[in-house]
């Protein structure tokens, strides 16, 4: 198993390790590498599940299920590991060790983190090793497109550009922390009420600083041609699976359905450097920085910040004859 964790404190915020609260002092790092032994000692807040009122099932993925709860007055999700065998709405079901462990893990991570760009993480709780997080109301990006797409809509560019700026300023924010997501889809893109997009699911993240396995499991769509090919994951790998969110945005379907229909392994494909082509009704600053972000060499592609940079000189809504940044094809 993963023989790493990454805590990291900012802006004297504090982490918890071993029974005791540390300050870090503003502007500083903090940085533990743990175990799975050592995840386990770890003293995240723990959370009484008894303090989680109106528990509702929402959804399920392939290790854990998500119910909405109140917590301390405030909407809350919960996320609980959860064997795919067993009934998916009992959120309080028990999973694979090997699964609670990953959920720990995230745990240790997310808590330390503190940026308006990724949801926040209150804590743990006493039973079936739940994250209780920050409720995004309006779920994932991908759940916003697949309305649109169903009502034969297309998302507005003001509202695509401000949810790429804020993935970028997430991946600034991770960048800095030493920390590569993994897993960067529009599944794991997570709205509130006024569609400020968050980053969500931890659970592929690794620490940079660390040795990264070889088989790491991330979803392949979002994999970057290094990392099919030698297990390679870096921020510069969490870019290109911007690109690939960017194209599902503006292509009003599931990425790569070309590499599907042509019976060639996904892997194959993208490594010999093939791409989905653009749709041509797509503004000419998003298939630029797209084009830009899926680079097949790593340093091809812009960093984070130059993600950012690129966003605030290119404003969507003022680019003329570009009434949707989603094209209903």
């Amino acid at each position: 198993m993963i023989e790493w964790m990454l805590l990291l404190a900012y802006e004297s915020n504090y982490y918890v390790s071993r029974g005791r609260s540390i300050s870090i002092a503003s502007s500083s790092h903090a940085r533990i590498g743990l175990s799975l032994t050592e995840a386990n000692s770890v003293n995240l807040p723990i959370i009484p599940n008894a303090e989680l009122a109106s528990q509702k099932f929402l959804g399920r993925g392939c290790y854990g299920v998500v119910s909405s709860a109140k917590w301390n007055g405030r909407d809350v999700a919960v996320k609980y590991p959860l064997d795919p065998s067993q009934d998916p709405s009992n959120v309080l079901g028990i999973a694979d060790p090997m699964v609670h462990a990953k959920f720990r893990k995230e745990a240790c991570l997310l808590i330390t983190l503190n940026s308006p760009y990724v949801v926040k993480c209150f804590g743990f709780t006493d039973k079936a090793n739940g994250v209780v997080m920050e409720c995004q109301p309006q779920g994932s990006l991908r759940d916003l497109l697949e309305q649109h797409w169903q009502r034969g809509k297309a998302l507005s560019c003001v509202a695509a550009h401000k949810i790429q700026k804020a993935v970028a300023n997430g991946l600034v924010y991770l960048q800095a922390a030493q920390v590569a997501h993994c897993d960067l889809k529009t599944e794991n893109i997570l709205l509130d009420d006024v569609m400020s997009a968050k980053l969500g699911d931890f659970g592929c993240a690794v620490d940079l600083t660390k040795p990264i396995p070889i088989k790491h499991i991330v979803t392949p769509k979002c994999k970057a041609p290094e990392s099919w090919q030698s297990g390679q994951y870096s921020t510069q790998s969490d870019v290109f699976g911007f690109a690939v969110t960017m194209l599902e945005m503006v292509s009003s379907r599931d990425p790569f359905y070309q590499a599907e229909s042509s019976m060639v392994p996904l892997e194959k494909w993208v490594v010999a450097g093939n791409r989905e082509p653009i749709p041509k009704k797509c503004p000419e600053s998003t298939a630029k920085l797209i084009q830009w972000c899926w680079a097949q060499k790593p340093n091809d592609r812009p960093t984070p910040k130059q993600i950012v940079e690129y966003l605030d000189k290119n404003p969507l809504d003022e680019e003329p004859n570009s009434p949707s940044c989603c094209v209903i094809c």
